[in-house]
């Protein structure tokens, strides 16, 4: 990992310049795990309107660490979701030695350490593989649908399946969602059966298919 006294953070990028203060914040989340200075730092550091930086990717190990070595299950999910939400927005290419964020921020660091830091991120996105059953099984036993959907996309998005998390984080209950298979590109529906929160996935729009008073007739359900 990015040692947290390397002078690198100060050139990796955040959503408002420098990320000079996220080794700071990671200290203090390794001292003690603090919900409010990891939404400080996940959202304002880390993620910021719905794009990557490239101080996540040096961060995430720590934050897998810190998941990892905690004996607090929420706090091991809370970590879980959140990189999930990362995985699911890296549009790099699965073969990318360094993220298209490095070029896009004009962050000049040497490529050898740019590639170390994005290695180190794949092996910990890798490591979170390892938590998806224990935390499916803790989101069985906890009220509210989000927290489901978000193991549910973050366990999508750790096996390489971007385009579906993305669409699981975003799936708003009542909406139609729609996304392009991952393997065929085949157009894809997802819609919830009537009076119910079962969500069903298409291959025909549901909407404008379905007749005047009849339930909706899948004509193929797609598993995981």
């Amino acid at each position: 990992m990015l040692a947290l006294s390397d002078p690198a953070w100060a050139l990796l990028q955040g959503p408002y310049g420098s990320s000079q203060y996220v080794p700071e914040m990671l200290k203090q989340l390794q001292a003690g795990y603090d919900g409010e200075i990891a939404d400080t730092l996940y959202w304002e550091e880390l993620y910021h309107q719905n794009t990557l930086y490239t101080c996540t990717f040096a961060a995430v190990p720590y934050l897998v660490d810190i998941a990892l070595s905690s004996s607090d299950t929420s706090i091991r999910a809370d970590i879980y979701n959140i990189c999930g939400i990362f995985e699911a927005k890296n549009v790099n290419p699965l073969h990318t030695k360094v993220p298209l964020e490095f070029a896009r921020d004009q962050v000049e660091l040497d490529a050898d350490l740019a590639e170390y830091i994005y290695e180190q991120y794949q092996q910990a996105i890798v490591r979170l593989t390892g938590l998806t059953e224990e935390m499916v099984l803790y989101a069985k036993d906890h009220e509210g649908d989000v927290g489901k959907r978000y193991v549910l996309a973050a366990g999508a998005a750790f096996q390489g399946y971007r385009c579906v998390a993305f669409m699981l984080q975003s799936f708003d209950t009542g909406d139609e969602y729609t996304l392009d298979c991952p393997h065929c590109g085949t157009p894809l529906y997802i819609w919830p059966l009537e009076q119910s929160d079962v969500l069903v996935v298409y291959d025909k729009d549901p909407v404008n298919s379905k007749k005047p008073g009849s339930p909706f007739d899948p004509t193929r359900l797609i598993g995981p």
